[in-house]
Formats: structure tokens, sequence, C-alpha cells
């Protein structure tokens, strides 16, 4: 089966930003939704008022979803990382009244990145993945210490809900910074590699609300199953200013770093408010049971169907 690349994806992820999903190259997710053409059967009336919290009428019909989680959830092969019993329920899959097929977690509030017509597009669990970081020299020694070390909990809590091959340079593990002054607007990442990049704002790419971008490549065969290889994030030295040096159960630098590293294996924006994956991190963002699920389902993807 022959292997030929796939037109670069850029995914434009803004922790404060008030743009929601972008997405280049004709694959990408969206928090918007369409409506279908058929009109509910009365039967079907008691489960579309279920979802209608999240996924609202239009002139009385039945919402069709962009993208689901239920073929990720079909395939998936969950090795190492156990959901609990609110969670396991999230992964029911079943028919809607329309045909489709879908999951319960599409109703709760996370979506993909991107995805194509075989499924999402997702890193192959038996692929090692690199995270390397990247910081900018004109920090201060107390700066540089405390974005690496934000990035490199966010980088295990990555591993830990994901159970991905995740490895770390042994620069990273022994306290050591590599530097950058690289300008991201072309850069290319290494290959099997999430590159974490915190640079002066005018050598991010970013615009002059953005604080941190994700963007992934990927490949494609020839049956359409799209697989990532390569992420980079690049992240403003102003995104110090906005968060506080702390944990994974409120706004945070730790949280920040987290949403983007979620970005790169394949998650896009939820429409929960209360989510750590919400387009604005607000006074309060956590990751939710939902987010759990998706974030086991991102690692949870055999290397071969």
């Amino acid at each position: 089966m022959g292997v030929v690349p796939l037109k670069v994806v850029r995914y434009l992820a803004w922790v404060l930003s008030a743009v929601a999903l972008v997405g280049i190259g004709g694959l990408a997710a969206t928090l918007f939704l369409k409506a279908g053409d058929q009109e509910i059967p009365i039967s079907g009336r008691a489960e579309a008022n279920k979802w209608a919290r999240m996924y609202p009428y239009i002139d009385g019909h039945y919402p069709v979803l962009d993208s689901s989680w239920a073929k990720t959830v079909e395939r998936s092969n969950l090795r190492s990382v156990s959901l609990n019993a609110e969670e396991r329920h999230l992964t029911r899959v079943f028919i809607t009244k329309l045909g489709d097929k879908v999951s319960e977690v599409d109703f709760t509030g996370p979506t993909p990145l991107v995805f194509n017509n075989y499924d999402i597009i997702l890193w192959d669990q038996c692929q090692e993945i690199s995270i390397e970081t990247f910081i900018s020299s004109t920090l201060t020694p107390k700066q540089l210490t405390i974005t690496r070390d934000a990035i490199g909990a966010a980088s295990q809590k990555l591993r830990e809900l994901t159970g991905l091959n995740i490895s770390f340079p042994a620069y990273l593990l022994a306290g050591g910074v590599s530097f950058t002054e690289e300008n991201l607007s072309t850069y290319l990442p290494k290959a099997n590699t999430i590159e974490v990049h915190v640079a002066e704002h005018q050598n991010a790419a970013l615009g002059n609300k953005e604080i941190a971008l994700a963007t992934t490549w990927h490949t494609v065969t020839d049956s359409d199953r799209a697989s990532i290889t390569s992420g980079l994030i690049a992240l403003s030295t102003d995104f110090l200013d906005r968060y506080p040096d702390g944990g994974f159960d409120s706004p945070s630098l730790q949280l920040a770093a987290f949403h983007e590293l979620s970005h790169a294996v394949g998650i896009g924006h939820s429409s929960d408010g209360a989510s750590y994956m919400f387009p604005y991190m607000g006074t309060e963002a956590s990751i939710t049971a939902p987010d759990r699920v998706v974030l086991a389902l991102t690692g949870s993807r055999p290397c071969y169907d």
C-alpha cells in the first residue's frame, strides 16, 4: 500500500483568541452545526430533545454532525488507559433515526482537529513520538525554568492520558534547556516529533491577539487512511503573563501547554465552557470526563486496520 504526502493541514489553535477553529487544506473540524433535510420522526423526539442542549434544531430539522468519534471508538485499541464507568458510557456508539452512526461523546463538547472520509486523523499508537522543547534565550533564568517545567508536566500528562508512546530527550529529563530564535513562519519540525517552541512574539508567526499556534503534518495511504507524522507548537513568551504556574484543575501555564499538545495529537476545540479545550480559557477550566475519553481515543488507534 503506497503512502503519499497529504496536503499540509495547518490548524490555528489559539488559547485566548476570538477565532474558533480554522483548517487549511479542505480538512477541518468545526464547532458549528449543519442541519439535515429530514424532519424528526415523532419516535425520535425524546432523543433529539436530549441532544438539543448542545446541538440546536434548525427549522425543526434533525441536526447532522460534520464529524463523529464513532469510527475511532469502533476501531479503538485501548492498551494502557483505563476509563471509569462514566467515561465508558460516553463511548457508546448508536445509530440515529436518520441512519448516522454517532458516539455519545459527540454530544458532550469535544471535536476532532482534522478528519477525512476514512476517520479522524491521529497518530498511530505504535509510533514513538518525541516531544522536544525549545525556549527563547530572552527569558530570565526563572522564566526558563518555569516554562520548561510547565511544558514537561503537560507532556507527562499527555502520555498518561493518551497512552501514546511518548519519549523525552535526555537533556529535558536532566533539567536542561534548548534555546531557539527560529522564525517559525516557515519552520518544519522533525518527523515523528512534536516540537514546542516558546518564542518572542515576532518570531512565533502569530497575529497580534494570538498567543499559540498548533500545526500538524500528515501522510495518507491509498485507502485514505491518514496519520499524523509531526507537530509544531508555537507559544508566544507572552503566555507567561497570561497564566499562573499551577496544575491541571484550573487555568495555568501547564493547562495552556496541555491545550496545545492536545491539538498536536488530534483533538480540536470543545464547545463545553468548563473544558480546558474550550477556545477561551476563562476563570475555570479543567480536564473533563469527555476530555479524558477523547484523550484516550487519540492513543487508541491501531497501527494497521
